[in-house]
C-alpha cells in the first residue's frame, strides 16, 4: 500500500475542490438571457444556467467528499497494517 500516493491524491482532490468553486461560478449563461431577452433562447438559457450552478455547487462538494475518502483509506490501511506487524513482532517474540 502507498500511503503516500493515497495521501497525494487526496490534497490533489482538495486542492481542486477548493479551486472549483471559483473556477466553475463563472460558467454562466445570465449573459445569453439578457442579451435576448423574451426569446425561446434566453428561456433555455436561464434553465441551463440554473442546472450548471447547482452541478458546480455539487463538484467542489463531491472532490471534498473524495479527498477525505482518499485520506480516510490511507489512514485505516495504515493502521490495520501497523496492528498487524505489531501482532506479528509480538508472535515472533520481538519487536516491530
Amino acid at each position: 500500500m502507498d500511503y503516500g500516493g493515497l495521501a497525494q491524491a487526496s490534497k490533489l482532490a482538495q486542492d481542486i475542490a477548493d479551486r472549483s468553486s471559483s473556477a466553475t461560478s463563472r460558467m454562466r449563461l445570465d449573459l445569453v438571457a439578457a442579451a435576448i431577452p423574451g426569446s425561446v433562447s434566453a428561456g433555455r438559457a436561464n434553465a441551463l444556467d440554473a442546472t450548471l450552478a447547482e452541478a458546480a455547487r455539487n463538484i467542489g462538494a463531491n472532490l471534498a467528499a473524495y479527498s477525505f475518502a482518499l485520506a480516510t483509506t490511507a489512514e485505516n490501511y495504515r493502521a490495520v497494517e501497523d496492528t498487524a506487524a505489531g501482532a506479528v513482532g509480538q508472535f515472533f517474540g520481538g519487536a516491530t
